[in-house]
């Protein structure tokens, strides 16, 4: 790292990055970087070394004749006015490792790992640099308040302690579960309560203590000290560990951003510290934050108002992404994100992500949401080329059937030939009398059968979500293999009737 126009320079330090004594370490001394700055310094260390301008030992003797600096002792106290005008961390350590960056991870018993610590502030003029500041669904600041009369100031307690936990509840009626947070202080406690959470998101347990864990922020006195336990990490994880990483990149591709990006505001909106803590099975906190579970789960059973406000505090927004050390695949995933919100829903895919979503709850007896049934038709068990005929296939995107009527040369090729119908992708797969669709489907029931007793039942939902499959033992584990089995046998079978009947037609 540079010794001269350092990013980690101490903003609290008067910086001499010019002068005399400088351009003689630039120029004479060639002490460009830390390490040639601190093997300057470690000079004065040396007890052959006298603290004199007329010093004579090798090192000094060497920098008159050789480099031509006239007063080498001086230039060795200014390297080392230089180090200390840089923070700590960018020095090298005495082991000789160099702490390379903000993320690089303090001695641990300097560093607390429960407490909320904000990401450092801009220290360079650069890292303050931030695009795409004007993306849609950007989170809004509180307004000011209004200007009123002094209110009477009721003393809050020193320190206060909140148990929050997360349940879901699938009804009987339905395969969709649903989710709802709860957090408790003490008995008797009028903030203790159960939330359900945005029905359009995740419905898990992990992401029902983030908005649990926002919940208590928001209850809680900003001049209050406070310490919430839960029995997950992932809270402590996300807000001390990845949230210098999600705001530099602008929270591009994080997964539930909403919650997040407004837990960590209102954190730093705070004025007393604010720990995180695991109750760990065994410890009382447990038994507490059971009490946060069970306010939870009545929650969830009795749905209630499911709207959230995820307006930030005032000065707390960071909108965009910021200029400096980006790489260009964050901002290209930015603009797709931004382009994909312009996008209008296709009615064909609507309707094809709800035929594979019954199709997993009937046969599976599962719930795939949309994004479940995207990412099932990438599996690492389907091959790239299946992969894409089956995202067509939800797409509605193959050139048959229907493309072909507006089309007045072309007509008679949305017609099958051979069943005089409609050639749609369902009739090809499951439904066409051609040769070589039936043959190749008694041939993949045969190998199925050679290994589990019951063959399900064949569908274009079946076929389009086979990465959903799901089958388990007698003791409800899932059986891996089997599912491999599975994916890959339809998803191979499918394509090949596909290859086929795309001979039969062009020939």
């Amino acid at each position: 790292m540079p010794l001269w126009h350092h990013p980690g320079q101490d903003p609290q330090k008067r910086q001499v990055n010019n002068g005399q004594k400088a351009r003689c370490l630039r120029g004479k001394h060639a002490a460009l970087t830390i390490g040639a700055g601190v093997d300057l310094g470690q000079r004065l260390d040396d007890p052959l070394h006298y603290r004199s301008a007329s010093c004579v030992c090798d090192a000094c003797e060497e920098d008159r004749t050789t480099r031509g600096c006239e007063n080498p002792h001086a230039c060795a106290i200014a390297a080392v006015s230089r180090l200390g005008q840089i923070l700590p961390r960018w020095i090298p350590m005495p082991g000789g490792n160099e702490v390379s960056g903000p993320a690089a991870t303090p001695p641990e018993e300097e560093t607390n790992s429960e407490l909320f610590t904000p990401p450092e502030s801009i220290m360079v003029p650069t890292q303050g640099l931030r695009a795409m500041t004007r993306r849609q669904n950007e989170p809004m600041e509180h307004p000011d308040p209004p200007v009123r009369r002094q209110a009477v100031v009721i003393p809050t307690p020193a320190t206060t302690t909140a148990y929050i936990a997360g349940a879901t509840h699938t009804p009987p009626c339905s395969k969709k579960p649903s989710a709802a947070a709860g957090l408790f202080f003490s008995t008797d406690d009028i903030r203790n309560k159960g939330r359900c959470i945005p029905a359009s998101g995740e419905q898990s347990q992990y992401v029902a203590e983030l908005f649990a864990a926002l919940e208590t922020v928001r209850q809680v006195d900003t001049n209050s000290v406070l310490t919430i336990y839960s029995t997950q990490e992932y809270v402590c994880e996300a807000m001390n560990k990845k949230l210098s990483k999600w705001e530099h990149e602008g929270w591009v591709g994080v997964p539930h951003r909403d919650v997040l990006r407004c837990l960590a505001a209102e954190l730093k909106a705070r004025k007393a510290p604010t720990f995180f803590k695991l109750a760990a099975p065994g410890m009382p906190e447990r038994l507490l934050c059971r009490q946060a579970t069970m306010l939870a789960k009545n929650a969830v059973r009795a749905p209630g108002n499911q709207e959230w406000d995820f307006t930030l505090p005032k000065g707390t927004a960071l909108p965009g992404l910021s200029l400096q050390g980006n790489r260009q695949r964050v901002f290209y995933r930015s603009i797709r994100e931004e382009k994909t919100k312009k996008l209008t829903p296709r009615l064909s895919t609507i309707k094809t992500l709800d035929l594979v979503w019954k199709a997993a709850e009937d046969d599976f007896g599962r719930y795939a949401s949309d994004t479940d049934i995207w990412r099932a038709v990438h599996a690492k068990d389907i091959l790239p080329r299946t992969a894409q005929f089956l995202w067509k296939g939800i797409h509605n995107a193959h050139r048959i059937g229907k493309y072909w009527i507006h089309i007045p040369e072309c007509k008679d090729c949305a017609i099958c030939k051979e069943c005089n119908v409609t050639e749609d992708l369902a009739h090809i797969l499951v439904g066409c009398r051609s040769p070589g669709q039936e043959i190749i489907w008694e041939a993949t029931r045969s190998l199925w059968l050679g290994k589990e007793t019951q063959w399900p039942a064949v569908s274009l939902g079946t076929i389009l979500g086979c990465g959903l499959a799901d089958f388990r033992d007698e003791r409800k584990k899932q059986k891996h293999g089997t599912q491999r089995l599975y994916r890959i046998l339809m998803s191979e079978s499918a394509y090949l009737i596909w290859k086929l009947q795309n001979d039969r037609v062009i020939s």
